[in-house]
C-alpha cells in the first residue's frame, strides 16, 4: 500500500494492485474468434459483424461498471476503516427515487443498445 499525502496534509491510500479492464481484451478476442469460426461454419456470415460489435459494447459496459478493481493487501491499514463499504443490492423498490436524474438517464442510455443487439443476434426463424 502506498500512503499519499495531499498538499493540505490529508493522508490518502493507493491500492497495491489496480486491475484495469484491459485484462478482458484477450478473453473477448478469443471468444470472438471462436464464435466467428462457429458462425462461418454454420453459414451465418451476416451475424459476424453484429457479434463483434456486441463484444465491443460488452467490453465498454463492463469497463464502465466493474473496472478498475482496486486490491489492498490483508495487512493494509485501510482495512481498519470502513472505507469502501458498499451495499451491493437494495431490497427497497422505491430506493431509485433518491438517485440523481443524471445517474438514471445514464443507466438507461448505457443499457439501450442491449435489446437491439439481442434482437439482431438471436432472430427467430419463421
Amino acid at each position: 500500500m502506498i500512503s499519499i499525502v495531499s498538499e493540505d496534509g490529508h493522508h490518502g491510500f493507493a491500492p497495491d494492485v489496480i486491475i484495469n479492464s484491459v485484462v478482458l481484451i484477450p478473453f473477448l478476442i478469443l471468444v470472438g474468434i471462436i464464435s466467428t469460426m462457429i458462425l462461418l461454419h454454420r453459414k451465418k456470415s451476416k451475424s459476424v459483424l453484429p457479434f463483434w460489435l456486441f463484444l465491443g459494447y460488452l467490453y465498454f459496459v463492463i469497463s464502465l461498471t466493474i473496472f478498475p478493481v482496486l486490491l489492498f493487501k490483508q495487512t493494509s491499514i485501510i482495512n481498519e476503516f470502513s472505507f469502501g463499504l458498499q451495499i451491493m443490492f437494495e431490497l427497497n423498490p422505491l430506493a431509485w427515487t433518491k438517485y440523481s436524474t443524471l445517474q438514471i438517464v445514464g443507466n438507461i442510455l448505457l443499457l439501450m443498445p442491449l435489446p437491439l443487439f439481442v434482437g439482431v443476434l438471436f432472430k427467430k426463424k419463421s
